[in-house]
Parts: structure tokens; sequence; C-alpha cells
């Protein structure tokens, strides 16, 4: 399975997870999904980045997962920002 397929997949379980408070009327970018909201509730104790810890939380630990946080996190510090997460959607799959 490539990583853009892996992150899709991860992407829908998050947003199936997180559901409701998700989920927007054709707002801003006529986007079924807020990027933002979805990164705030994978930020669980809100210090504006996603730890592995809580990356993981959402989904099984395993070789590919670990390769998709990986390769989303760009500069290596162990944790993801916004940013990082939302340029690897913006890229990788035009969200």
């Amino acid at each position: 399975m490539t990583l853009p397929k892996i992150f899709l997949s991860v992407f829908f379980v998050a947003a199936v997870m997180a559901a409701p408070s998700l989920l927007i009327a054709q707002e801003k970018e006529k986007s079924p999904l807020d990027r933002e909201a979805l990164f705030k509730a994978m930020d669980r104790d809100k210090d504006g980045s996603v730890s592995k810890e809580e990356f993981f939380k959402l989904w099984k630990k395993n070789v590919e997962n670990e390769k998709v946080f990986q390769e989303m996190d760009k500069n290596k510090d162990g944790k993801l920002s916004f940013e990082e997460f939302h340029h690897d959607g913006l890229v990788l799959f035009r969200w």
C-alpha cells in the first residue's frame, strides 16, 4: 500500500471517529471536512501539535502508520504541527 493510500485511509478513520463536529456543510473551500477541526481533535493536550502518542490513540501502531507519521513529521521533532499536517494533505491529496 502506498503512503498516500495509507494516509487517506487514516484520514477517513479520523474523520469518522471525530465525525459530527468535523462535518461542515459546503463551507470554505467546499471541503466536506474542516482540516483545522480535525487537527484540533487529534491534539488532545491542546499544545498546538500532535505527538506520536496522540496520533497513535486514533490509529493502530504498526509499521505502515509509523511511516505515515514519519513522512508527515518534516522537521523530525516527533510531533506534527498544523502546517505539517495541512501541507501533506494539500500536496498528497489536494484537499
